[in-house]
């Protein structure tokens, strides 16, 4: 998440990031893309240290069995060590990786877990008194392989861990007295070597991870930008762009869509033919800008009047239209007429026949059900002959087509 405060960074900018990114191999991207990085899989990356750890523990804790066929003598203290000191550390660790951490503490734990192991695993050799001792310093190794490939450390926590490792590692064995200056020599230039190269594979891992992941993010950003730019697209060929209402083609899709599903629910469809009264007139008397300061304000009173699973379109010049899916007649009717109504409450002024008056509109309704060869085309005919009988009546007003 962003700062308090801060803006989050754009499609473009991350994309442009990306790119700069790409050019060169980092083990850290630019802020905005950091953050992005973790958020997105910081969540995952901590399920695997939990999964990743709890195997590693189990596997830590089985070479008891080796133990007790071995070093019966040191065993109770062996099984302290494993099962009392590094089994609880593991677990409390996991579980607050589990609970959620940030980044640091999530990496610094997990490379705090593998000193641990290496410093409990020089110990178990430190107490050691059976002859196979010699072969302790080999599980060294292990836990280096395991905190760096299969833990997969981030590259510098990864080599914090293996360095602090490697100098516990040194501490235990230079100071034991049963390992020959030859086989101390050898452990450790082993151990150096596990630690370097899987280091190497280490870095590699995390360098292609990263790499792996801007190129994902990549066409993620892409595909969403053209996405937008495809609903915008859409947006524009379905809206009317002075009133920002639905267009014709807009209201013919969803109108024959309304209608198939009403033929299915035997629902019936109510339909309102709108005209403004006198339109040309007006933009005659106030200019055409004018006239379209009225277009929307007509427009956005006819969408507050309705419910929203209704459709309110704009057909073309002052001609709007509103469908109204699963509408009887008489519903139909009191939506008409609170439209014009609210219409005349914008008190708009308008000039007629040397009178002063306001802008008003005529509303034709009509209501059908979708049944038999009744189309849609005939509920519209019915609306749109009920309109121009409400303009031959005195316009003002509406008038509902006979059922």
């Amino acid at each position: 998440m962003n700062a308090p405060g801060t803006t989050p960074p754009t499609a473009e900018d991350l994309l442009r990031q990306i790119e700069s990114n790409l050019c060169r191999t980092r083990l850290r991207f630019s802020p905005d893309l950091e953050q992005r990085f973790e958020s997105d899989t910081g969540a995952g990356r901590a399920r695997m240290f939990v999964l990743t750890g709890l195997v590693s523990l189990c596997i830590f804790n089985a070479f008891l069995i080796g133990d007790y066929a071995m070093r019966q003598v040191n065993f109770a203290e062996i099984l302290l060590l494993r099962l009392g000191l590094m089994t609880p550390i593991g677990l409390f660790y996991l579980l607050m990786i589990h609970r959620g951490v940030t980044a640091r503490w999530r990496e610094g734990l997990m490379a705090c877990l593998v000193v641990v192991a290496m410093a409990i695993s020089g110990q178990i050799f430190r107490i050691t008194t059976s002859p196979v001792d010699m072969f302790d310093p080999f599980s060294f190794d292990l836990i280096l392989l395991a905190g760096n490939i299969v833990i997969a450390l981030r590259f510098k926590y990864a080599l914090a861990a293996s360095v602090a490792g490697l100098l516990v590692m040194a501490g235990y064995v230079l100071s034991s007295s049963t390992l020959g200056v030859d086989a101390q020599l050898f452990s450790l230039v082993l151990a150096t070597a596990t630690a370097v190269f899987t280091l190497v594979a280490n870095l590699r891992f995390e360098v292609t991870d990263r790499r792996a992941y801007l190129f994902l993010l990549r066409e993620q950003l892409r595909a969403d930008a053209m996405r937008e730019d495809n609903l915008t697209l859409t947006h524009i060929s379905q809206t009317d762009p002075l009133t920002q209402l639905a267009n014709r083609r807009r209201f013919e899709q969803v109108f024959d869509a309304t209608w198939r599903e009403a033929g299915t629910a035997g629902d019936e469809v109510g339909l309102l033919m709108i005209d403004i009264d006198h339109f040309k007139a007006y933009n005659d008397t106030f200019g055409h800008p004018m006239g379209d300061v009225c277009l929307q304000r007509v427009a956005a009173i006819l969408d507050k009047q309705v419910r929203k699973k209704d459709l309110v379109a704009r057909l073309g010049g002052e001609e709007f239209v509103v469908l109204l899916p699963e509408t009887d007649l008489p519903t139909a009717q009191r939506v008409a007429e609170r439209v014009r109504a609210a219409i005349e409450g914008l008190a708009i002024p308008h000039a007629t026949s040397g009178d002063q008056s306001c802008i008003t509109v005529s509303i034709g309704a009509a209501v059908a059900r979708s049944v038999g060869e009744l189309a849609s085309a005939d509920l519209m005919r019915q609306a749109d002959e009920a309109l121009y009988t409400a303009k031959r009546g005195g316009r003002n007003r509406c008038h509902v087509a006979a059922a």
